[in-house]
């Protein structure tokens, strides 16, 4: 059964609408929802949580119809990052807290809280005041708070928004945890190599339009176009890197990507030479490469 099923859901507002919206989320799956700023992706979610009255439509958790201003201890939710703490609070009452909200008893919350706490990387800052945490350590408290009753779906709305690498890469462990344990994910990220990295599939949706959910591969391959990589041995060299830029190719540190076409091919063999060549393969555009195309679509 599924985790989450989500059936013709659709919300209207003043100069925005939410077309009708399906899709279904397995115990232990990372489903991606993207799109472009203003797209819907934030306001599915928050229907999907409940804080968002949709005009129509079903939600069901673990095959139970969602009611609205019903909690659900099954379904956790991350909206608005640190936004929702209480920052004259310390972290430990903060978890306490919510913990409480979200029904976990009295005498089992204090060794719950010390568990996800350690699992957050937060342990030593239990007294400190959320105030004084630094963005990153408020979003992995968020999360921490997120799973104190275990819940079966979780929703991420932006999880690693406004956050560096060191705490992005906590908070992207905690989720391949959260997902090994069997729980239902549903995110939104700007960060799409993280997307790309957790989810297994995603629903794009173009201006309150949502496609067909599909693998992350399928979307790729359907609405990126073909890409060139050439893998170098060395960096090369900035006179280099401008000639590239100039044939409409993008260089990463020793990655050199491109349309995959015969002119291409020969045109970035041409500019490298005689750079040492690792390798030199085609593939499909990258997630971030997809949404970048999209997005040039828009403001043509």
């Amino acid at each position: 059964m599924p985790a989450l099923e989500v059936e013709a859901v659709h919300k209207r507002y003043a100069g925005f609408a939410l077309q009708p919206t399906s899709f279904k989320v397995d115990p232990g799956e990372v489903f991606a929802v993207l799109g472009l700023n203003g797209a819907g992706k934030s306001t599915l979610l928050r229907t999907i949580a409940g804080t968002v009255l949709p005009d129509g439509g079903h939600i069901r958790v673990n095959g139970t119809q969602r009611r609205p201003g019903v909690p659900d201890p099954s379904l956790s939710v991350v909206l608005d990052g640190g936004r929702s703490l209480y920052w004259k609070m310390s972290v430990r009452e903060n978890i306490d807290y919510f913990g409480a909200l979200k029904g976990a008893l009295r005498r089992s919350r204090r060794a719950r809280r010390d568990e996800v706490l350690e699992r957050a990387g937060l342990t030593e800052k239990g007294d400190s005041l959320v105030g004084t945490l630094s963005r990153g350590m408020q979003q992995r408290l968020v999360l921490a708070i997120a799973v104190m009753c275990d819940p079966r779906v979780l929703l991420l709305d932006e999880p690693t928004l406004g956050v560096d690498l060191v705490h992005e890469k906590v908070i992207l462990q905690s989720i391949e945890m959260l997902r090994d344990r069997g729980c239902a994910i549903v995110l939104t990220s700007h960060q799409l190599e993280f997307v790309q990295r957790l989810a297994s599939r995603a629903l794009l949706i173009d201006n309150g339009r949502p496609g067909s959910p599909q693998s992350i591969d399928s979307i790729r391959a359907e609405l990126g176009r073909k890409i060139l990589e050439v893998v170098l041995e060395e960096v090369p060299a900035d006179s280099v890197v401008e000639r590239l830029h100039a044939l409409g190719a993008s260089v990463h540190a020793f990655s050199v990507r491109a349309d995959a076409t015969v002119t291409s091919l020969y045109s970035v063999l041409e500019t490298l030479q005689p750079a040492p060549i690792v390798s030199c393969n085609f593939g499909h555009a990258s997630l971030r490469e997809v949404m970048e195309s999209l997005s040039s679509r828009r403001v043509a």
